[in-house]
């Protein structure tokens, strides 16, 4: 179905930055076919085709590309809050790591859709997330319609170290799924809590599955 928004401020952010205070946007299902002044629209292309566009007066309103969340912890959004002031270490060790090992799969797909509600809200329309239980986190965003590139957060060694090598795996087989929003990096936790072998073990599967790192 065509949807035709008119009377709109639209900043495209193209390469010279174009604003237009009389913006029209014409989108046909998920595919934009016209983003500019109503000075180079052809309205009567839109009065002459057969699938009459839906109108929307943007009049008071600004239209811009969707915004890009690049670090984030969806899931996480349920903690906002919680324990604040503490160093962040203690925080980690004393307080989150031993909620997050209450989770169990499922939580984080419910979750999810929590943050990408409030994300959506906001204007955000793509994440990197770098969490855990990723599968279910791939799932909630094939259904809630936002793009993603989806870590699987890796520590140690430890453990728990094998597992979330297995984890990555799993979440590689939803890579390019969902009309291809979904795509994968590999994600060392961070410096501190990653050991340099397990660095190097991260650089081995970003090249093992041809993609970036997402620290």
């Amino acid at each position: 179905m065509k949807t035709l928004i008119h009377n709109v401020e639209l900043i495209t952010m193209d390469k010279e930055n174009n604003k237009y205070a009389d913006g029209i946007i014409l989108y046909n299902d998920d595919t934009i076919e016209y983003a500019g002044p109503a000075s180079g629209f052809d309205q009567n292309e839109s009065k002459n085709s057969m699938d009459k566009p839906q109108l929307i007066d943007g009049k008071g309103m600004t239209a811009l590309p969707g915004f890009v969340n690049a670090h984030t912890h969806t899931a996480m959004t349920a903690f906002r809050g919680y324990a604040d002031g503490q160093p962040l270490w203690e925080w980690l060790s004393e307080t989150i790591w031993p909620m997050e090992e209450r989770l169990e799969p499922g939580d984080t797909y419910w979750l999810t859709l929590l943050g990408a509600a409030e994300m959506i809200s906001a204007g955000v329309t793509t994440f990197l997330d770098m969490y855990m239980f990723m599968t279910d986190t791939a799932r909630a965003v094939s259904e809630c319609g936002m793009r993603a590139v989806l870590s699987r957060a890796l520590m140690g060694p430890d453990k728990s170290t094998e597992q979330r090598y297995r984890e990555v795996d799993e979440l590689s087989h939803w890579r390019y799924k969902a009309d291809g929003r979904i795509n994968m990096m590999i994600a060392p936790h961070a410096v501190y809590t990653c050991s340099p072998e397990l660095l190097q073990n991260c650089v081995k599967l970003a090249e093992k599955y041809q993609t970036g790192i997402h620290v």
